[in-house]
C-alpha cells in the first residue's frame, strides 16, 4: 500500500500538468512534430539507487493534437562481480508504453510523459566449488508493476533528426531511482 500511493500522486500530479499544459503551449512551430509524427530514438545513461549505466529504446506517434503516444525499452547493467571464480552478473529492464504532450518551448520541445510497465530484476546463474563443496545457482529473476513520470527536452537539428535529455523517476514497489539519459533519433 506504501507503494500505490506514490504511484497515485505521481500519476495525478503528470495528468495535471499534462492537461494544463495545453494552455501555455505556443502555437508557432507546431508543424515540426506533427509533418513528421513517427518518432524514434535510443538513449543511454544512469540510474541513481545502484542501476548505474542503462541503455534503452523509444518510439512513438505524435497526433495532430500534440499528444504523444509510444513505448519504450531500458536495461540497465546493474552489477557484475566474481563469485568463486564464477562471473555472477545482475540485471534491471523495464519495458512498457507512454504517454506525453508536446509542448513547443523556443527552440527546443518539451515532453512530460508517464510510462508504465513492467520492471524486472535478473540474476544471472553461476556454478563453482568452494573448498571441495561444489555448488550450482541457476539464476533467478523477478518482475513487479513500474511507473516512470519524467521530461523529454528535445532539440531538432533539422526536421528529421533530435538529440534529447531524458529525466525520469523509476517506481517500482519499494524501489525508487532517479534516472538520466541523452538521446538521439529521428521523425518520420
Amino acid at each position: 500500500m506504501k507503494t500505490v500511493r506514490p504511484l497515485v500522486a505521481a500519476a495525478v500530479g503528470l495528468s495535471s500538468m499534462l492537461l494544463a499544459s495545453s494552455a501555455f503551449a505556443q502555437t508557432g512551430g507546431d508543424e515540426e512534430v506533427t509533418a513528421k509524427p513517427i518518432s524514434a530514438a535510443v538513449f543511454l545513461g544512469v540510474g541513481s539507487s545502484g542501476l548505474g549505466f542503462g541503455l534503452g529504446v523509444r518510439a512513438g506517434y505524435t497526433l495532430p493534437m500534440k499528444l504523444y503516444l509510444g513505448a519504450s525499452f531500458t536495461y540497465h547493467f546493474v552489477s557484475s562481480d566474481t563469485l568463486a571464480g564464477t562471473s555472477v552478473s545482475q540485471s534491471f529492464f523495464y519495458p512498457g508504453v507512454e504517454g506525453g504532450y508536446e509542448i513547443h518551448a523556443g527552440p527546443v520541445w518539451v515532453r512530460p510523459y508517464l510510462g508504465i510497465g513492467i520492471g524486472v530484476s535478473h540474476v544471472s546463474g553461476y556454478s563453482g566449488s568452494v573448498g571441495g563443496v561444489s555448488f550450482n545457482y541457476p539464476g533467478a529473476s523477478g518482475s513487479d508493476f513500474a511507473a516512470w513520470p519524467g521530461c523529454v527536452v528535445t532539440y531538432n537539428i533539422n526536421e528529421q533528426f533530435f538529440v534529447a535529455g531524458d529525466a525520469r523517476i523509476l517506481l517500482v514497489s519499494g524501489y525508487n531511482s532517479f534516472n538520466a539519459f541523452v538521446s538521439g533519433g529521428m521523425r518520420f
